[in-house]
């Protein structure tokens, strides 16, 4: 059977920003980029979460 790749292991972690990843991929081009375009992708959803919330108003009944 193939090893498992980073993700198939790693991708319910990698919903905290943890990617768990065999030592043999580590540190290669793909896995770096995967992660910070993780991370730069949740700030980007955090921060229209912020502003939504900021500049939402209450719901007319």
């Amino acid at each position: 059977m193939a090893k498992p790749t980073w993700y198939d292991r790693g991708h319910a972690d990698a919903l905290d920003g943890q990617v768990s990843d065999p030592p043999y991929e580590r540190g290669n081009r793909h896995h770096d980029s995967y992660v910070e375009g993780y991370e730069d992708g949740q700030r980007q959803l955090d921060s229209e979460a912020d502003y939504d919330r900021a500049n939402s108003r209450p719901r007319k009944l």
